[in-house]
């Protein structure tokens, strides 16, 4: 709602512009995203009822990252080295961040059901081979 800028927060009229553009963001062009889209505040914000967006409890982010389907290519290996930093910086860093402020920090990847399948199946082995 600020196009990306810091700097437009004040000069747009702050909170009240970001409250506007709640019930207005298709219809206003100052309430469109940097790159002229429409954004749908069901879409960043969560934890309201109704349209009442202004007493959302849960803000959400999203970082597109481009994959290639080829997973040689190096374009899918910066891809999947970038989601591994992301992984470790929220693990390491964001998460005791946010505990320590009295915050909830809920966070996935597009590898997260992969490397949950992996876990559960190893600990899934154990378990039969336990019963066997």
């Amino acid at each position: 709602y600020f196009k990306m800028d810091p700097e437009n927060y004040d000069s747009y009229g702050g909170i009240e512009h970001a409250e506007y553009c709640f019930q207005h963001y298709a219809s206003s062009d100052t309430c469109l995203s940097a790159f002229k889209a429409p954004l749908d505040p069901s879409t960043v914000l969560g934890g309201f009822s109704g349209n009442n967006y202004s007493e959302a409890s849960a803000f959400i982010i999203t970082y597109p990252v481009n994959n290639a389907i080829d997973e040689t290519s190096k374009e899918n290996r910066k891809a999947v080295a970038w989601e591994k930093a992301f992984i470790q910086l929220a693990k390491e860093e964001l998460l005791p961040m946010v505990q320590s402020s009295n915050l909830t920090l809920s966070f996935s990847s597009e590898s997260s059901l992969e490397e949950e399948l992996k876990r559960e199946s190893t600990a899934d082995v154990v378990t039969i081979v336990v019963s066997l």
